[in-house]
């Protein structure tokens, strides 16, 4: 029996932790489509590499491995559970939509708000398989310019003053669920003439709106919202 010998390997602290990489890239896509969709671990992984050794890397190919793994691993939750997925795409759509929902919106900390990054910096959030695996309630939107119930609302350009969404959620669930519904508004700040590539949050009447909804188990509920573009709401400090 051949032996081998082991090593204890030091844990280091990523001092970027529950940042955005600077290199990551922006969305929307050319048409204004939500892109990134989530976000996870992928700058500065410490990982294989070729002639079995390790490095520190950063990138794409960092960060989709662990979202492939997690889609792997909710694809096979689903299964097990005998979930019905009620898409047309079948699981697979049902496995984004699970992610997304579960998401956690990373936060961009600073002296004064904890602002969330931009949508279009990083989707609907970091990765969380832990919520994805323990949630028993999806929620799917459709809305202005955007017939496509999903994950996302996306609004693309806005002639009007206002906008809808409608948002189903579906609890697969052997018990009833209460939720909050609420809103948060983000602004890019422009200084000397130039974006700042932060964001700011609008303070409003309206974003300080909360509703509770409770859903039945094994049920649906709609819930439609009108809201105003933000281009047209009026602020206050």
């Amino acid at each position: 029996m051949t032996g081998v010998q082991t090593c204890a390997l030091p844990i280091l602290e990523n001092i970027n932790s529950g940042t955005l990489s600077s290199f990551s890239s922006w969305g929307p896509t050319p048409d204004l489509r939500i892109k990134p969709e989530i976000t996870a671990p992928g700058g500065s992984i410490y990982s294989t590499t070729e002639d079995q050794k390790y490095k520190n890397m950063s990138g794409t190919s960092m960060a989709s491995p662990q979202v492939a793994g997690a889609a792997a691993i909710v694809k096979q939750y689903i299964k097990q559970n005998n979930i019905a997925t009620n898409d047309a795409y079948g699981s697979s759509e049902f496995v984004k939509l699970l992610l997304m929902n579960t998401a956690v919106p990373l936060k961009e900390y600073d002296l004064v708000d904890d602002v969330p990054y931009f949508v279009r910096q990083q989707g609907s959030g970091v990765l969380n398989i832990e919520n994805a695996l323990k949630t028993k309630v999806v929620v799917r939107v459709r809305g202005t310019n955007d017939d496509n119930a999903d994950g996302k609302l996306e609004l693309r350009e806005i002639h009007s003053k206002q906008f809808s969404a409608r948002l189903t959620l579906e609890n697969f669930g052997d018990a009833a669920k209460t939720y909050t519904i609420s809103s948060e508004a983000l602004y890019e700040p422009v200084e000397d003439g130039y974006r700042t590539q932060t964001s700011a949050l609008i303070k409003s009447k309206q974003s300080q709106v909360r509703k509770k909804i409770t859903v039945d188990a094994h049920s649906t509920l709609d819930r439609k919202s009108t809201r105003l573009n933000s281009s047209h709401v009026k602020l206050s400090r």
